[in-house]
């Protein structure tokens, strides 16, 4: 199940709704660094308030960056008003991005993030976000391939936020 940080938490238990917050926000997705036979599990995604993603030092570094989605021709994502609970994506809007991480990777989870964080490496624990898992079947983010290769295209046709 999707987790949200600590500070995301805060600011919507405050007075702005998840949707003033993280419209106009990113999806980056992200894969682990060293190679990792899943078989049939996906790996959790890191803590929301972990310290720091990509640490300075490259050797250090856990996660790859593998694509930011975003909306081609405005940047941010837009969600239709909420319905019946749901935040969902906004239908007359694209989501994709362009793979930027070098060779092919597998994506592992993902970073729903208001528009300041914008750089998929420079996120810090106490940011706000929603981390989730890429996968199939039962994770928060359903792709049809997991692997993917350097400026391969990668779309969301459909995203639905719940809280339960």
């Amino acid at each position: 199940m999707a987790q949200m940080s600590t500070s995301l938490k805060d600011e919507l238990l405050g007075s702005n709704p998840v949707k003033d917050v993280l419209e106009g926000g990113y999806i980056h997705i992200y894969g682990y660094r060293t190679s990792y036979d899943w078989g049939n599990e996906v790996p959790a995604p890191p803590d929301p308030d972990l310290p720091k993603l990509f640490p300075e030092t490259p050797s250090e570094r856990k996660y790859v960056h593998i694509v930011t989605i975003k909306d081609p021709s405005s940047g941010g994502l837009n969600f239709l008003p909420p319905d019946e609970g749901f935040l969902r994506k906004d239908p007359n809007q694209d989501w994709e991005g362009t793979v930027v991480s070098s060779g092919t990777q597998t994506a592992a989870f993902f970073l729903l993030v208001p528009p300041s964080l914008d750089d998929a490496e420079d996120i810090e624990g106490d940011d706000m976000k929603i981390v989730g898992t890429v996968g199939f079947a039962g994770t928060d983010l359903i792709f049809p391939e997991l692997a993917m290769s350097n400026a391969e295209t990668q779309e969301i046709s459909f995203f639905t936020l719940t809280f339960g």
